[in-house]
């Protein structure tokens, strides 16, 4: 039976790869810096993260927007944009989607200039900030970056147009991020989480990174990596036989520091989404997707994840496996075949791109 789920999502996956969308291609792809201006919970001061949108025509009220939650990972928002030829955002953007892709807070170009402010970043306070962000892409208060930088005294312009559709999705960290939002806020028309489950992870990560994080923990780090080095850095994300060769510098030099607070608090964020999730309301669409060599997320776990989801959410949810690929699945060859389907699932819904 299993032999046959695999053969048939693989042709599956030659269907999706063959009918992605091939209008784009030729279009003129635009990114653009942006900013948005979030709180921290407990922390009374504004703070910016730094981002960029996708587009290839000028987007409209009309245009869906899909945000996208990087994981705790190398690259930060750059995970969705490994390259100019291999990119994620991009795909969804030359489909006809505006795409938005940020740094959350404490990462890269959205540091986080306060003492002790690592312990104060988690997986559950991110939720109330890309709910800020969802509400200035609703509003289109989000700002142009001057330099690829942001500056919360001095925001600049807002860039707009209001945006009355808006999908969102993350993975890894990004995915714990999205996986309660929708029951917290229900303003969003669609979720997507991606490498991730409520429900714990595989022992074998949990040896690499919990000596890192015990080691942070003494020496009084606000940011650790977790992944100190590149091989226990592509143990973690990687596939080999799958990666992408364009981006094989993804691991070099391990995984970078950060926020201390995202790991010492999984347990909060999980027992918030295990909350929030019968909450996620009667048909929102909800596509919960999986890599097949993901060494963090057990198989087990995940199809724990699925039930869980499709026992008490009362919402319109559906699960994919990403074959050939880890927990970073787009550092992979097949990922192509994952912006395909988000594309093809919210066609499906209702929720297809915007026409211009």
């Amino acid at each position: 039976m299993r032999l046959l789920t695999k053969l048939t999502a693989l042709t599956a996956l030659a269907t999706l790869a063959a009918t992605a969308p091939a209008a784009a291609t030729s279009a003129e792809m635009h990114s653009q810096p942006i900013c948005f201006t979030v709180h921290n919970p407990g922390d009374p001061a504004p703070r910016a993260l730094y981002g960029v949108r996708y587009f290839t025509a000028a987007p409209t009220a009309q245009t869906r927007t899909i945000v996208l939650v990087h994981p705790r990972a190398p690259k930060a928002h750059r995970y969705w944009d490994l390259s100019p030829d291999f990119s994620a955002a991009r795909n969804l953007a030359r489909a006809g989607y505006q795409v938005i892709a940020y740094d959350r807070l404490g990462y890269a170009n959205s540091p986080y200039k306060r003492p002790g402010g690592g312990h104060l970043v988690t997986a559950t306070g991110g939720q109330e900030m890309l709910h800020e962000v969802v509400d200035q892409v609703h509003h289109g208060a989000f700002t142009a970056a001057a330099n690829d930088a942001c500056d919360v005294e001095h925001p600049g312009r807002a860039l707009g147009p209001a945006t009355r559709s808006v999908v969102i999705g993350g993975n890894s960290l990004g995915g714990l991020i999205v996986s309660g939002y929708p029951g917290r806020y229900h303003d969003v028309d669609a979720a997507i989480q991606m490498g991730m489950t409520n429900n714990g992870l595989a022992p074998e990560f949990v040896a690499i990174a919990g000596p890192n994080i015990a080691d942070g923990y003494l020496n009084g780090r606000d940011y650790q990596s977790l992944e100190t080095d590149e091989a226990s850095c592509s143990k973690v994300f990687l596939y080999p036989a799958g990666v992408e060769k364009s981006v094989a510098d993804f691991c070099r030099g391990g995984s970078p520091a950060t926020p201390a607070g995202e790991p010492a608090h999984i347990a909060e964020a999980y027992a918030t989404n295990l909350a929030a999730i019968p909450r996620t309301g009667p048909g929102l669409p909800v596509l919960l997707v999986f890599m097949d060599h993901d060494q963090p997320i057990p198989t087990e776990n995940a199809e724990a994840e699925f039930a869980y989801w499709k026992a008490v959410c009362g919402c319109d949810v559906e699960t994919w496996t990403q074959a050939d690929a880890g927990h970073a699945g787009t550092a992979h060859r097949s990922m192509p075949t994952f912006t395909a389907k988000v594309v093809s699932w919210l066609t499906s819904k209702g929720l297809g791109p915007s026409q211009h």
